[in-house]
């Protein structure tokens, strides 16, 4: 609602953060312009702003690994399968995986499981990372044609890519590398001496550290999330689609799926 300020001029309320696009320009009453934070006090739900012709071009597209390039189950889940195939998971490993979540519970919280790593504890790197190589090529012919082409309708656009994903980095770096794309931030296992440890990872992309780092991925190309493409399938990228220009939410799960459609974001349905 509009209110009065001094000599009777009507001014714009701020609404909460995350309504639209910062710094964007928007109209309001009798011309008034604002940014995209205000809009709640003029009654409309979603900026001016039209996030299918955004006013910057169009420079970068961010992709989720698991749920979006792949269908579930995710890569890492399969991954530990074929580790347990090989007996590379003992029970020494075993047992420091039951007790991750007891030891780093107060810190986590319900995020516990996925920062837990400790099935890698005393794993060689390279032999790892040898092994992500061959699981990346078998995932390869596993990505749906309909998200093949939506990256590479970005890449010969000549947009920058970006592989920002919580599942590990031996698995995403060198699938990234075979679908071309321009940058793979991924899950960095904590790692001593050549070895890995049960230790939480260095790096874990996910919900505001997902965001911070696509962030960063942005301001190295001298661009910002308001030229962004991003494409995730669940209520954790939610944080990072709500900032960008084009989100698209991709088979989504319950939550992401009611708000992108709250929001109107494109909703992509993969073939069965």
């Amino acid at each position: 609602r509009r209110v009065r300020a001094a000599g009777g001029l009507p001014r714009l309320r701020l609404a909460p953060r995350g309504d639209g696009p910062r710094g964007l320009p928007v109209v309001g009453p009798a011309g008034h312009v604002g940014d995209a934070r205000m809009l709640g006090a003029v009654g409309l739900r979603r900026a001016a702003v039209d996030r299918d012709h955004p006013a910057v071009a169009e420079q970068v597209a961010i992709f989720d690994l698991d749920g979006t390039l792949i269908r579930l189950p995710s890569s890492e889940r399969r991954f530990v399968a074929q580790l347990w195939v090989r007996r590379l998971i003992n029970w020494r490993r075993a047992a420091l995986f039951a007790s991750f979540p007891l030891a780093w519970l107060p810190r986590f919280g319900r995020d516990v499981a996925r920062k837990n790593k400790a099935y890698l504890s005393g794993l060689d790197v390279a032999l790892v990372q040898s092994l992500g190589r061959a699981f990346a090529a078998e995932l390869l012919a596993e990505v749906p044609r309909t998200m093949r082409g939506e990256l590479e309708q970005h890449q010969r656009a000549g947009r920058a890519t970006l592989l920002l994903t919580g599942s590990p980095d031996f698995i995403a770096e060198p699938l990234g590398a075979l679908l071309g794309f321009s940058e793979v931030i991924a899950t960095r296992p904590a790692q001593r001496g050549g070895r890995y440890t049960w230790m939480p990872p260095l790096v874990h992309p996910m919900g505001k550290t997902k965001l911070a780092l696509a962030r960063d991925f942005c301001q190295r190309r001298g661009t910002t999330l308001a030229a962004a493409s991003a494409y995730g399938d669940s209520r954790l990228d939610i944080p990072l689609l709500a900032q960008c220009a084009r989100p698209v939410a991709v088979d989504p799960d319950s939550h992401l799926r009611h708000a992108a459609a709250a929001r109107g974001w494109r909703i992509l349905e993969l073939p069965a």
